[in-house]
């Protein structure tokens, strides 16, 4: 079978490997379209953030819908024939193997196979919008318009939440404002002055990942006119390694800081329940569609030109 690989510090490769074995607690599952997250697999790709040690090889990808084509004696609630969608790693491929405790929940027959694949970093910005509690009529930024922080955008709508969001890309502020009520902001500059007048916000979801944390919390005691009120909350929502702030702007500020996590299975099937009752879209966040045969073009441009991507969706048969 068919398997996209990193087989060196920014070497994609898809190849020719032995479909997996199937224990006797798991099920086989065909690929149908697998979605691509561009922060997590291009610092996978480039030994950064989730793979600091530079271990290769890496299979990546976690965000799949599939048909089940075998399952093993212990398996009692899929079947083979089932459409399911899973969230574990190594899903840039034509088959995998999950088991009833991974991430994997059924979908509809009639599932949309390509609007749907995002279901699992919708289900992230849905975690960590919850995380913070968000109540309705609070104010709630967005920082970072790529699909983080388009769907932590319509987490926080769904929680009644007045959401602003802020990027650089005028074009990706533009999708937002198609899918729903959004006040957005050209972002000029990490430090956010820019921002400030707009402010303060009840919450902040940094979800860019740029080292811009002074600009929402303050550089020390009696920082003025800060993006967080005295007692507000901030959410960390994409990968990153070493975090830095100000302490003492923090504490004076008794700032609540989360840092996100990946999603649970009651994340998955929230999700798609938003998505099926049309309150969470990706359909407009889809730039390419992409036969996997094609798939390491795409990963050499996300090597070489990240920025030109978004929205990428790979099919598999």
């Amino acid at each position: 079978m068919k398997q996209l690989h990193f087989t060196a510090v920014g070497k994609p490769e898809l190849l020719d490997v032995d479909p997996p074995s199937v224990p006797a607690d798991g099920m086989l599952l065909r690929t149908r379209t697998s979605g691509l997250s561009n922060g997590t697999e291009r610092a996978q790709m480039m030994g950064e953030t989730y793979n600091q040690g530079k271990r290769y090889p890496v299979t990546p990808g976690y965000q799949a819908i599939s048909e089940i084509v075998e399952v093993g004696p212990a398996v009692e609630r899929f079947q083979v024939g089932d459409l399911v969608y899973t969230a574990t790693f190594g899903t840039h491929a034509q088959f995998h193997v999950a088991t009833e405790e991974s991430l994997i929940i059924p979908l509809p027959a009639d599932a949309d196979l390509e609007a749907l694949v995002f279901l699992a970093v919708a289900a992230v910005s849905l975690n960590d919008v919850s995380l913070t509690q968000v109540q309705p009529s609070e104010r709630l930024l967005v920082i970072g318009a790529g699909p983080i922080g388009q769907f932590a955008v319509q987490a926080a709508r769904i929680r009644g939440a007045q959401v602003t969001l802020a990027s650089r890309g005028e074009a990706r502020l533009r999708i937002a404002e198609e899918i729903g009520p959004v006040r957005t902001i050209v972002a000029a500059s990490t430090d956010h002055e820019d921002l400030r007048d707009a402010g303060p916000f009840d919450v902040v979801a940094e979800c860019s990942g740029s080292d811009n944390l002074d600009g929402i919390i303050g550089r020390g005691f009696g920082t003025p006119k800060l993006l967080i009120p005295r007692g507000g909350r901030l959410v960390l929502v994409a990968g990153r390694g070493e975090v830095r702030y100000n302490c003492n702007a923090a504490q004076g500020g008794k700032v609540t800081i989360y840092h996100c996590t990946h999603c649970l299975q009651e994340h998955l099937a929230e999700v798609l329940d938003h998505f099926l009752a049309g309150r969470m879209q990706s359909r407009p966040l889809i730039q390419d569609i992409v036969p996997a045969a094609q798939i390491v073009r795409t990963y050499d441009m996300l090597r070489d030109r990240p920025s030109d991507l978004f929205g990428t969706v790979f099919v598999w048969d």
